[in-house]
């Protein structure tokens, strides 16, 4: 039953993500994400790549909240910079698509 509903494309997943980087636009504002995918074998692992070789994976995303990262935050690549809240639809199933 859950397979059928997965192949009908009936159900619909949404993922909230902290993400540090580049500033997507204000709070409340949405886009979506396009970009072939490909996943490459590494033996025993495996990883996903953009790809012209790929097949298109698709993401609509929705800036939810933003936030500075605290200057003593540790692991953050660009101390005080800014995070963002999304709220995140994969409209595609591909590996690792929204990572």
């Amino acid at each position: 039953w859950f397979q059928a509903q997965f192949a009908g494309r009936l159900v619909k997943k949404e993922y909230l993500c902290l993400c540090e980087g580049r500033p997507l636009g204000q709070v409340g504002s949405a886009s979506q994400v396009s970009a072939p995918l490909r996943t490459a074998d590494l033996g025993q692992a495996s990883r996903s790549e953009v790809s012209s070789l790929g097949r298109e994976a698709c993401t609509e995303y929705r800036i939810v909240r933003r936030y500075s990262a605290p200057a003593s935050a540790a692991g953050c690549a660009d101390h005080g910079a800014e995070l963002a809240e999304l709220a995140v639809r994969p409209l595609t199933g591909r590996t690792h698509q929204i990572r």
